[in-house]
C-alpha cells in the first residue's frame, strides 16, 4: 500500500479514487479496496505505526474521508521503499486519477476535481509517456480538464494536444471525441485571450459536429454556446445573441427548462443584454436565472454562484453598489468553500470586490483585495495568464 501511495500525492488519498480503475488492475489492490471495511482495516494498521493520519484539509467532501502521510514519510516511500521504479503501480495510479475526473453532470463535481488535482499535478507529459503503454488519449483529455479547471493553461494545452493527436490517429478527425477535444482547445485559447485561434477551433468543432452528430445534438449545442461566449468577448453581440438563442432553444427541447445547460445559457443572455446596455432587461433575465438555479441546483452550486457574481456585475454597472457588494460577498464565500482560495473564480471575484470597494472609497478593503488578487493569480496561474495581467493593469490604473 505504501509503495502504491508513492505514486499519488501525500495528502488526501481515499477509497473511491483507488477503486476507480478496477478494469485492468492489480489483484491485491482490488482485494484491499473491495469495500470500505477492508480498506479502513488496512489503513488502520498503517495508522497504528504512526505512518498515516486522517486528512482534514477540506471542510466539505464528496465520497469517503481521505488519509494523509507526512511529507518526509512520503519522500521515504518514494526514494527508499520504491527505490526501483514500479511501472505497474505508477500506471495504475495514473489510470485511477484520470478515470475519476467527474463530468459537470456529477453531484458537486467541483469538490471531486479539487481533490484529484493534487494527485494529477505529479504527472507531466514526458512522465506519462514513460508510464503508459496502452492508448492514453482519454487520460490526456481528462487531465486537460483538471489543469484547465485550476488555470494551468500551458499544461492543459499540452494534455489536449496529446489527446487530439491520439484521437485523430485512432478515431479520425470527425469522431465525437476528436471534435470535443478541438472544442476544449478552443476554450483554452479563449481563456488565454487568443480569440482568433479560439474561433478557428470552434468553427472546426461546430462544422464537424453538425455533420457527424446533427445540429441538435447536445455536443453540437455545447459548441454553439461556447461560440456565443467567444462572440460576446469579441464584441460581436448580434452574432453572440444568435448563438445563445440557438443553444437555448436546443437545450430546452432536449434537456428541459431546468437543466444546468439551459440555465447557464439564460445567464449568458443576461450578460449579453448587460453589454448591450439593456440593464433592466438583463436584470430580469439574471434574476430569473438565479431563482431557477437556486430551485433546481441549490444555493451553493457553482452554476448558481456564477449567476450571483453576474448579478453583482450588473448591479455595479447600475450604480447599485450595496446590492453589488452583497452579491460579490456571497459569491466569494461560496467559491472559497467549494473551489478553494486560489481558484480562478475565487480570485476573479476578489478582483471585482476590489474594484467595487474602490468605487465606494473603502480604502482599507480596496487595498486588501488588490493585494490578495495579484498574489493569488501569480501563485495559481502562469504570469502571462489573462487574469494575472488584467489585475496588474487594474492596480496600475
Amino acid at each position: 500500500m505504501l509503495q502504491l501511495w508513492a505514486y499519488f500525492d501525500n495528502q488526501d488519498l481515499w477509497l473511491e479514487l483507488l477503486q476507480s480503475y478496477h478494469a485492468h488492475g492489480i489483484e491485491w489492490i482490488h482485494e484491499i479496496t473491495k469495500d470500505e471495511i477492508t480498506f479502513n482495516h488496512t489503513i488502520r494498521k498503517l495508522s497504528d505505526y504512526g505512518l498515516v493520519e486522517v486528512n482534514y484539509s477540506m471542510d466539505e467532501i464528496i465520497e469517503s474521508r481521505g488519509y494523509s502521510v507526512h511529507g518526509c514519510v512520503h519522500s521515504w516511500m518514494t526514494n527508499v521503499l520504491n527505490q526501483d521504479w514500479n511501472k505497474d503501480l505508477a500506471q495504475y495510479a495514473v489510470l485511477c486519477i484520470a478515470s475519476h475526473v467527474p463530468s459537470q453532470e456529477s453531484n458537486k463535481w467541483w469538490l471531486t476535481r479539487r481533490r484529484i488535482f493534487r494527485h494529477a499535478e505529479k504527472y507531466s507529459g514526458r512522465l506519462l509517456d514513460i508510464i503508459m503503454e496502452r492508448d492514453t488519449s482519454w487520460v490526456y483529455y481528462n487531465l486537460g480538464i483538471l489543469y484547465t479547471d485550476r488555470g494551468k493553461l500551458k499544461k492543459a494545452k499540452e494534455m489536449y494536444q496529446r489527446a487530439l493527436q491520439g484521437y485523430e490517429e485512432a478515431l479520425g478527425p470527425d469522431h465525437a471525441s476528436t471534435l470535443d477535444t478541438v472544442n476544449n482547445i478552443g476554450n483554452l485559447y479563449r481563456d488565454q485571450g487568443k480569440l482568433k485561434e479560439a474561433e478557428e477551433m470552434y468553427h472546426r468543432a461546430l462544422q464537424g459536429k453538425e455533420k457527424a452528430l446533427g445540429p441538435d445534438h447536445i455536443l453540437t449545442l455545447n459548441t454553439v454556446n461556447d461560440l456565443g461566449i467567444l462572440y460576446n468577448n469579441q464584441g460581436k453581440l448580434k452574432e453572440a445573441e444568435k448563438m445563445y438563442q440557438r443553444a437555448l432553444q436546443g437545450y430546452e427541447k432536449a434537456l428541459g427548462p431546468d437543466h444546468t445547460s439551459t440555465l447557464n445559457t439564460i445567464n449568458n443572455i443576461g450578460s449579453l443584454y448587460r453589454q448591450q446596455g439593456k440593464l433592466k432587461k438583463a436584470e430580469g433575465i439574471c434574476q430569473r436565472a438565479l431563482q431557477d438555479k437556486e430551485k433546481a441546483l441549490g444555493p451553493d452550486h457553482i452554476s448558481t454562484l456564477n449567476t450571483v457574481k453576474n448579478l453583482g456585475i450588473l448591479y455595479s454597472d447600475q450604480g447599485k453598489l450595496k446590492e453589488a457588494e452583497k452579491m460579490y460577498q456571497r459569491a466569494l464565500q461560496g467559491y472559497e468553500k467549494a473551489l478553494g482560495p486560489d481558484h480562478i473564480s475565487t480570485l476573479n471575484t476578489v478582483k471585482k470586490l476590489g474594484i467595487l470597494y474602490s468605487k465606494q472609497e473603502k480604502l482599507k478593503e480596496t487595498e486588501k483585495m488588490y493585494r490578495r488578487a495579484p498574489q493569488g493569480f501569480e501563485k495559481a496561474f502562469e504570469p502571462d495568464h489573462t487574469s494575472t495581467l488584467t489585475i496588474v493593469v487594474t492596480i496600475v490604473m
